[in-house]
């Protein structure tokens, strides 16, 4: 049973840490200008289209791959 709080402590304090750096850096950014948030809009936008074009390229590509597949296996006449 110890352990098993030695462990989880453990596990909580691994955790911990990072979140803990990660919002002490949040808080000691300096404000925004406006225009860095209009960048940071036109960034994130540009990311989200990144995304849904890789994903759509990745489902076209494997359609294209399992055609070849089902032409390749198909008997010869």
């Amino acid at each position: 049973m110890a352990y098993v709080l030695v462990l989880m402590t453990a596990a909580a304090a691994v955790l911990a840490v990072p979140l803990t750096v990660l919002v002490r850096r949040e808080r000691r950014r300096a404000p925004l200008h406006p225009e860095a948030h209009r960048i940071e809009a036109v960034a994130a936008r540009g990311l989200r289209e990144s995304r849904r074009l890789a994903h759509s390229r990745h489902h076209f590509a494997d359609v294209d791959g399992v055609g070849a597949l089902r032409d390749r296996d198909a008997p010869s006449r």
